[in-house]
């Protein structure tokens, strides 16, 4: 396809495949490798197109992730490779904002059915392995929320003392959605 469009690629690809990956590879290896090779080419191809800002994006949620610290995100966007700290913290606040109205239209567009609601609650299980001098490690804390509609069941009509259980305003976003 690139080559079509510029001939002057023609043959490109295959060089770079022969320049960095080792004929005794297996063919598993040389496939995952070849990827690897993609994307140094968008690495290439990003440093001064505005087009691949998606990927420098996720090359920066990637370090944010991993434990990379602002001032390194920083130097790696300074180079080319990875969008700047500030894009990449503004980038995750609005998935948390969109996060939080799809929470809102799932419910307010399924709310006549029964949800399955489970909180698996891992409380301080993961952990960042990183010793310094007063501390030996940093305890997270993890939790996952899953919902699962069924759509083939309304809700169940639970009544206690003469009220139902059920708030008539349906499940509101802020009582599943925990913003920090």
């Amino acid at each position: 396809m690139i080559e079509d469009a510029n001939p002057e690629l023609k043959g490109f690809f295959p060089s770079m495949v022969n320049a960095i990956i080792p004929k005794d590879r297996s063919e598993y290896n040389k496939q995952e490798a070849k990827k690897s090779i993609v994307a140094l080419c968008y690495i290439i191809a990003g440093l001064r197109n505005k087009f691949v800002n998606q990927f420098k994006t996720e090359v920066g949620l990637y370090l944010v992730a991993s434990g990379a610290t602002w001032e390194a995100i920083d130097t790696l966007s300074s180079i080319g490779y990875s969008a700047c700290a500030k894009t990449v913290m503004d980038y995750q606040k609005k998935i948390q904002l969109n996060h939080i109205t799809k929470i809102e239209d799932h419910f307010l567009e399924k709310g006549d059915c029964l949800h399955i609601y489970n909180i698996d609650d891992y409380h301080d299980i993961h952990e960042k392995r990183r010793p310094d001098t007063v501390t030996t490690s940093t305890a997270k804390h993890f939790s996952t929320c899953v919902a699962k509609p069924v759509m083939e069941c309304f809700a169940v009509p639970i009544v206690f003392n003469g009220v139902s259980v059920h708030n008539p305003n349906n499940v509101e976003a802020p009582r599943i959605c925990w913003t920090t």
